[in-house]
């Protein structure tokens, strides 16, 4: 009984040692991944624009059907984006999935300083570039937009 405890405080210790080593490389990993895009920054992030509203009302009334957006408040005026890529060539994957509905949309090219999000970004694209159907694009697009808002509009 006591060799059999002894056993276990080794496999349970031997495993307790192994998720620590291996939580501390990862955060060595991730803070060197930032530091070395902090130096190769390109903060250039194009936007897909579905409209600019002057009136919260009209803006909520015609973007009702759109689940994946964000909308900024900028000099009163409402910004409507769905789609958020460092590559034009994505973001005109993710237009196919609102053109087909009729909706003109824009690129527009703005700058992020979230280098936590940049990062996260250019693997969202490289699954994007990958991607082959429409569900995907859009699944992947949703996730795009949920973590700017996270981490870019609420920090």
């Amino acid at each position: 009984m006591i060799v059999v405890m002894v056993m276990n405080k080794k496999i349970i210790l031997s495993v307790v040692f192994t998720m620590l080593l291996g939580i501390a490389t990862a955060k060595v990993v991730y803070s060197k991944t930032i530091s070395s895009y902090d130096k190769k920054s390109n903060n250039t992030v194009y936007f897909l624009q579905l409209g600019v509203y002057t009136n919260k009302n009209s803006m909520q009334l015609d973007t009702k059907s759109i689940e994946n957006k964000i909308v900024t408040q900028e000099n009163d005026k409402y910004y409507v984006y769905v789609g958020i890529s460092k590559s034009k060539k994505n973001l005109e994957k993710v237009s196919k999935l609102y053109k087909n509905d009729g909706y003109s949309l824009y690129i527009k090219e703005m700058s992020v300083l979230n280098n936590e999000f940049l990062v996260n970004l250019e693997q969202f694209d490289k699954l994007i570039e990958s991607a082959k159907t429409n569900e995907e694009i859009n699944t992947i697009n949703m996730v795009i937009l949920s973590s700017y808002e996270e981490m870019v509009i609420k920090s």
